[in-house]
């Protein structure tokens, strides 16, 4: 499903170059689950990066199915990302948890006869903070 075949990436300023990936390879069958883990600066998001379709290796193939995509224009890699990649992060601070607010409401919440399903929702569930 997912292969790798000597992928690097560089990150390079004016100053430095920075090899965040050297020569990996990788092999992910369908329905495998894989845990990527090492010591902080290894390069596991640069990795999970670019299995993601979020950044693309400097060098290397990246057979995503049966298809080498390093050529892939941006939309098209947009298409593969929406409609066969998902993440699950390790921390998610992307709203601020001071103003999260939560639902409180039963499991049901169809609507009843005569009552859109909004306004079916807004009767049986309540905010709590």
């Amino acid at each position: 499903m997912i292969r790798l075949e000597s992928v690097t990436k560089l990150y390079r300023t004016a100053e430095m170059e920075t090899r965040a990936l050297a020569g990996v390879d990788l092999n992910v069958r369908q329905g495998e689950f894989v845990a990527v883990m090492g010591p902080s600066g290894c390069g596991k998001s640069t990795l999970l990066n670019i299995v993601g379709l979020i950044d693309s290796p400097s060098s290397g193939q990246y057979y995503f199915g049966d298809h080498e995509i390093s050529g892939y224009s941006e939309s098209r890699l947009a298409g593969l990302r929406k409609g066969r990649i998902g993440f699950i992060f390790q921390s998610f601070n992307l709203i601020d948890s001071t103003s999260t607010k939560m639902w409180n409401c039963p499991s049901s919440t169809r609507a009843y006869p005569g009552r859109s399903a909004a306004t079916s929702f807004g009767k049986r569930c309540s905010w709590s903070t």
